[in-house]
């Protein structure tokens, strides 16, 4: 509060965006671990939340221009996944692969 920070109750505003903040936070605690409605996915990572079903889907072995980071930078987003096919430019390989794994409802 504005009491323990000295000199901050003259700036003009702050105690309303505090209490904003604060009403903020509450509500956000109120609704932790629910979704707002309607129909979409999000990236999976581990179990997908009450509600969702788990989807899963892949493309693997598509010949790219080249295998440096470039045209292929690996990445991992929670369960899914793009990088080269096997090892990259091996056997002049210049070949990808990319898995998504998503929680739909």
């Amino acid at each position: 509060r504005l009491e323990a920070l000295p000199g901050l109750e003259a700036l003009p505003g702050l105690e309303s965006k505090l209490e904003e903040l604060e009403r903020g936070q509450d509500e956000l605690q109120t609704n932790a671990g629910s979704w707002p409605p309607g129909s979409y996915c999000i990236f999976a990572n581990g179990a997908c939340p009450t509600g969702f079903t788990r989807h899963q889907g892949h493309i693997r072995a598509f010949d790219t221009y080249n295998h440096n980071e470039g045209y292929i930078k690996a990445a991992r987003f929670g369960d899914s996944y793009m990088g080269c096919h096997g090892p990259c430019g091996r056997y002049t390989s210049n070949d990808a692969e990319f898995g998504l794994t998503t929680c739909c409802k």
